[in-house]
């Protein structure tokens, strides 16, 4: 089974962060099909992905291959941004964008094996391209500390806003549990060639 999962990834990663390049480590030491297309191609990506899931949708299909998308800087992806036509500005039906597959795919997809993973620099990027529905299709939410608006935007909760330093909260949706966890580092070169052999000999 594990060899029929998928994965894309969009990483938003800029060219001067310390830690640019090390997603593309991670993928190059997995045995699993990985994509990783660039600017130019996110949106075709996110297109393919809402096509994929309106056909397991249509066919009433829940055991396809496990899907995932995962957006590491998901404000550094204008396309992902909700168009105007959303905030209510506009009644206008046209082709899917994708803005609008990327909320189809928030909302519908884990029930259909597509799953999203998803990183934003502050809340109010966060709003920018999910809405309310989208948010709480996200089971589960990670986050260290931010203030008592907008922890309660994410989990109806101020409890984000006392975390203080070195500290992080992990909300499940689906239970409403909160969790305190200390923040751990990016696993080392070793560990990652480590867990690719594993895998692979699965």
């Amino acid at each position: 089974m594990l060899f029929r999962s998928r994965a894309i990834v969009l990483d938003g990663t800029t060219a001067d962060d310390p830690n640019a390049g090390y997603l593309d480590a991670v993928a190059g030491h997995l045995p699993h099909q990985i994509e990783r297309p660039d600017f130019r191609g996110v949106s075709d990506a996110i297109l393919e992905i809402g096509r994929e899931l309106a056909s397991r949708i249509e066919e009433g299909r829940v055991d396809g291959p496990t899907i995932l998308l995962m957006v590491h800087g998901l404000q550094r992806f204008r396309v992902l941004r909700r168009s105007e036509d959303d905030f209510g500005f506009s009644t206008d039906e046209g082709p899917p964008t994708p803005d609008k597959v990327f909320g189809e795919i928030l909302r519908e997809g884990p029930e259909h094996g597509v799953h999203v993973v998803l990183w934003a620099d502050t809340v109010a990027t966060f709003e920018r391209c999910v809405d309310r529905q989208g948010m709480r299709a996200i089971d589960q939410k990670a986050m260290f500390q931010v203030g008592a608006t907008d922890s309660s935007t994410l989990i109806d909760s101020p409890a984000a806003s006392t975390l203080g330093p070195n500290r992080g909260l992990l909300y499940n949706e689906e239970r409403g549990t909160i969790e305190k966890f200390r923040p751990w580092g990016l696993p080392s070169e070793a560990y990652l060639v480590a867990a690719g052999r594993a895998l692979a000999g699965r």
